[in-house]
């Protein structure tokens, strides 16, 4: 059995898992929450949305408990031309940064990819984090997804050493109509990726 901390960014992603997991609130601060179940084995982390938020909470729930192992969740947008469905849920192999404004040009900064962990018999997507929503005019790296959290989570999870799984829920397609697909799918769409990730809990909190 391992210790779960698990990093999500907004209430309305988590409502489902604290009634059935039992998870009780230990702690409120502003959108901040961390919840514990029974056999303090899973640590839920709701950091409220954008990078530093997650990475903030997920550093001080790491130094509390301890955890084995990361799992993130959440809801994210997808690319209007790729092969994701709304609605969907989708395991996430490759998180990228997409949002930075460099302009130094020849100055080596530290941008690269990181990997995520997987099961054997799913198909991973790349996610791209950013600070808001990308529009036709913004030139993004390869991937299907994107978010506002991973990237940095990711990167907390590799200096502690800890691996890191993130399974993301589809919302909405990038585009003019993003933020009313996001409000209109947000509750709808969450019992797909509700779906996948009580499994990924069973098998390691059990």
């Amino acid at each position: 059995m391992e210790k779960l901390l698990l990093m999500i960014a907004m209430n309305e992603e988590s409502e489902p898992l604290v009634s059935k997991y039992s998870l009780e609130l230990i702690s409120s601060k502003d959108k901040q929450k961390v919840y514990l179940n029974k056999k303090h084995n899973i640590i839920l982390g709701i950091s409220g949305v954008l990078e530093h938020n997650m990475v903030s909470l997920a550093s001080k729930l790491i130094g509390d408990y301890n955890p084995t192992r990361i799992l993130n969740f959440g809801s994210a947008g997808a690319k209007i031309d790729s092969d994701i469905n709304l609605g969907f849920a989708y395991f996430v192999d490759k998180s990228k940064k997409w949002d930075q404004d460099i302009p130094f040009d020849g100055f080596e900064w530290d941008q690269r990819d990181f990997n995520l962990i997987i099961p054997e018999n799913e198909i991973g997507k790349g996610c791209l984090t950013g600070s808001r929503f990308s529009n036709k005019t913004d030139v993004l790296p390869q991937g299907e997804l994107e978010d506002m959290e991973l990237y940095g989570l990711v990167s907390l999870a590799e200096q502690h050493n800890l691996p890191i799984s993130s399974i993301k829920y589809v919302t909405n397609f990038t585009g003019p109509n993003a933020e009313s697909e996001f409000l209109e799918n947000l509750i709808t769409a969450r019992s797909a990726g509700i779906e996948k990730l009580e499994t990924v809990l069973d098998i390691y909190s059990i």
